[in-house]
C-alpha cells in the first residue's frame, strides 16, 4: 500500500473534477501514489461504464467558448462547447474539439446544431464523430450547445475571448461584425467585442428587446408607483423612465462604452453600422 497521505481536500478536488464517488476517488489517489492526473485517469477507467449509462441524466454545465475569423477578416464563427467539469474543459482534447468545431462553422453555413453534427470537419470526420471520441476519452457528456457565423461582404468580423486566468480556455466570448473594413474598423469591432463581454447586452437595438420583458418592466414600474401614491401624470413618466433605463442596460448601442463611459457604443460607431453580435458565456 502507498505511504503517501491522502487528504480530504485531495479527495474533494478529484470528486469535483470527475464526478465520481468519494471512496472511488480515495482509492484512485492511493493507487496513483497521490498523483492527481493519474488518479483522474484511474477513476475514469473504473467508472466509465456507469458514467456512460447515466450520460442522459447528467448536466454539461462547464465547457469553453471559442471563436475564429477568416484570413480575409470578413467572416467569423463562435461556438459554445459544453462538458461536465472544468477539469475536462481545460484538457487538450476538449480545447482542440472547440477549435475544430469553430473552424467547421466558419467553413460551412449550417442552419442549426443538428446539421452541424453531420457536417464534415477539416479533419474529414464529422463533428458528431469527434464529439463521440472526446466523450469516449473523457467519460463525460459533451455537447455543442450553440454557435453563430457572421459573413459581411466588405465588412469586418472580430472576436474577444475572456479567460479567467491566462492560459485557461475562455468562458466568455463575443463575436462582432461591422459593415466597413480597414484597421480602424478592426479595432472598433475588437473594442465593441471586449465591451460586450463585460456589459452583457442582449440586443443591438431597442426594437430587438423581447416585448414581453419590456411590458413586464412597464407593469412593475406602474404598480410600484401606484402603491407609492404617485399622481397619474407622474406615473407615466416614471414608467417610461424605467423602460429607458432597461434599454440603456440591455441594448448594446445604448450602453456607455466600458473604456470611456462618457460616450455610448452608438456614438463610438459614428457612421459605421454594427451588423450583429453574439455573446456566449459558460
Amino acid at each position: 500500500m502507498s505511504d503517501v497521505k491522502i487528504s480530504a481536500a485531495d479527495v474533494k478536488r478529484l470528486r469535483e473534477a470527475t464526478g465520481a464517488g468519494m471512496m472511488d476517488c480515495k482509492k484512485a489517489l492511493v493507487e496513483a501514489n497521490g498523483d492527481f492526473e493519474s488518479a483522474a485517469d484511474i477513476v475514469r477507467a473504473k467508472t466509465g461504464r456507469k458514467m456512460a449509462e447515466r450520460a442522459g441524466e447528467r448536466e454539461a454545465g462547464d465547457g469553453v467558448v471559442h471563436a475564429v475569423v477568416s484570413d480575409s477578416g470578413d467572416q467569423g464563427a463562435i461556438v459554445k462547447v459544453a462538458c461536465e467539469t472544468d477539469f475536462v474543459a481545460k484538457g487538450d482534447a476538449f480545447v482542440n474539439l472547440a477549435q475544430v468545431v469553430a473552424e467547421t462553422v466558419l467553413a460551412h453555413d449550417v442552419a442549426d446544431v443538428a446539421a452541424l453534427m453531420t457536417t464534415a470537419t477539416p479533419m474529414g470526420k464529422t463533428v458528431a464523430d469527434l464529439v463521440e471520441e472526446v466523450q469516449s476519452t473523457t467519460k463525460e457528456k459533451v455537447e455543442i450547445t450553440d454557435f453563430r457565423r457572421f459573413a459581411v461582404d466588405g465588412g469586418t468580423v472580430r472576436f474577444y475571448l475572456h479567460t479567467p486566468t491566462p492560459g485557461i480556455p475562455a468562458k466568455i466570448g463575443v463575436l462582432v461584425a461591422v459593415n466597413t473594413a480597414g484597421e480602424s474598423a478592426a479595432q472598433l469591432a475588437s473594442d465593441i467585442a471586449l465591451h460586450a463581454a463585460a456589459a452583457r447586452p442582449v440586443a443591438v437595438r431597442e426594437d430587438e428587446v423581447d416585448p414581453a420583458l419590456v411590458e413586464k418592466e412597464r407593469t412593475f414600474a406602474r404598480q410600484q408607483a401606484e402603491e407609492e401614491g404617485k399622481p397619474a401624470n407622474i406615473i407615466e413618466k416614471i414608467v417610461e423612465g424605467r423602460v429607458q433605463a432597461l434599454f440603456k442596460e440591455q441594448v448594446l448601442l445604448n450602453q456607455p462604452f466600458v473604456k470611456d463611459p462618457s460616450t455610448t457604443i452608438a456614438k463610438l460607431l459614428g457612421d459605421v453600422e454594427l451588423v450583429d453580435f453574439a455573446r456566449f458565456e459558460i
